[in-house]
């Protein structure tokens, strides 16, 4: 690992925690030092996350480097399991017990096998060769794979009539997204406007040990980011259950994402709820398309956060507003170098050096190095204290309007 100002790239770990960290009725368990976990806790608190997972470490001691003893491990499952009571155990992987090869799987399995009714699950993808990313998609998927369960063992009537018509579930909402939880309210805004559909599990914002286990009720998954296909696609193949990849951004954008609902449900997206949501935003567009036309030195972007995000956001600013987008990158290695660079410490800086007198939406972090106010934050790292879940979003129509409105007081802005 290099030398970073700011910094350093998340690891899978991370990724893996803050996937985890919002489930409900679940207690996690690191194998690793007790400072990793109460960094990881304060950071979580800060992010609007608290209350829902147990976080549990185990520390380390001599022995336990070693020698390779996995006691310490074992005991803590125990006092967790007998005194929370638990629907799930995870254990999370962690830096030291990755160098010295401890065998989580193994000892998941030993533990399952001391405690057969409470579901104890093990992630691989913990050390600092793999990105935060690669750590929410692994999470994603072996979640589905462990915790949903088929059709015979399901309870109520779900498990007699099989999939739900008017339910979804919502893959890839985690923490460490920014306004998770606001961008899946909007999709469930969305979805209950235009189709009358109610969801069945938010993975993982809004999700219980319960909830995951009734992931194969839906009938159908969105799949809001590139993380979540491995999921998705472990969900179909095993009920059948079609999904939608991608989240809407812009006018447009989001209408198209809603007759691709649609399709792949075989069902319409009620007229009347896009006609009114989309008229209310293209009188937004309106007022601000002057602006951008008359001072286009101004209303020029630099964009940088998760690839979905940032390819979303610029092409709703490029293809329906005119805008022009200077710079457009990715904070992740994960997904194809092809569609948006991924930029280093060294880039990011150079590009928001470059954003002078120009509109720079990038992470917190960023924004605050660069001088610029936090109201153009989408992504993390984030430096405030987000304990207000209801925050507006930047998906969907309403998501449009709040993007129009920071652009528009951008543009006008004289400085």
């Amino acid at each position: 690992m290099g030398l970073y100002r700011f910094r350093p790239p998340a690891s899978g770990r991370m990724g893996i925690l803050w996937t985890l960290s919002t489930i409900r009725n679940a207690a996690l368990v690191e194998f690793g030092s007790m400072g990793h976990m109460v960094y990881a806790r304060v950071a979580l608190e800060r992010m609007g996350v608290s209350g829902a997972c147990g976080l549990y470490a185990t520390h380390l001691n001599e022995n336990d480097i070693a020698l390779g003893s996995t006691d310490r491990l074992l005991d803590a499952v125990r006092n967790v399991i007998q005194k929370d009571a638990p629907q799930a155990v995870f254990l999370l992987p962690s830096s030291v017990p990755e160098i010295i090869g401890t065998d989580l799987g193994a000892l998941a399995r030993e533990l399952g096998g001391l405690y057969p009714k409470v579901p104890v699950i093990s992630f691989g993808k913990g050390g600092f060769h793999e990105d935060a990313c690669h750590g929410v998609e692994e999470a994603l998927a072996v979640l589905a794979r462990e915790l949903a369960l088929p059709p015979g063992q399901r309870q109520g009537d779900a498990a007699e009539q099989g999939a739900e018509p008017g339910t979804f579930n919502i893959i890839g909402s985690c923490a460490d997204r920014f306004r998770f939880r606001a961008e899946a309210a909007e999709l469930e805004r969305l979805m209950w406007g235009a189709f009358g559909m109610k969801p069945q599990c938010i993975m993982t914002a809004e999700a219980s040990v319960e909830s995951l286990r009734t992931l194969g009720t839906a009938s159908l998954n969105l799949a809001v980011r590139g993380e979540a296909v491995a999921a998705a696609e472990l969900l179909k193949s095993s009920y059948r259950t079609a999904y939608v990849q991608g989240c809407p951004y812009g006018i447009e954008g989001t209408t198209r994402w809603l007759v691709q609902v649609g399709e792949a449900i075989g069902r319409k997206p009620d007229a009347g709820f896009i006609s009114r949501e989309s008229a209310e935003a293209k009188q937004a567009a309106r007022q601000l398309v002057p602006a951008v036309r008359y001072r286009k030195g101004k209303a020029r972007l630099f964009l940088g956060g998760p690839a979905d995000s940032v390819a979303g956001i610029s092409a709703f600013a490029q293809e329906e507003l005119d805008m022009t987008v200077e710079a457009a990158w990715r904070d992740s290695l994960y997904g194809d170098s092809g569609t948006l660079p991924f930029y280093t410490e060294r880039q990011w800086m150079e590009a928001a050096k470059a954003a002078e007198g120009a509109i720079l939406m990038a992470s917190g972090q960023t924004l605050q190095w660069a001088g610029r106010p936090d109201t153009l934050q989408i992504a993390n790292p984030d430096l405030a204290w987000r304990i207000n879940p209801h925050g507006l979003p930047f998906a969907g129509y309403r998501g449009a309007l709040h993007l129009m409105e920071l652009w528009a007081n951008e543009i006008n802005r004289d400085n």
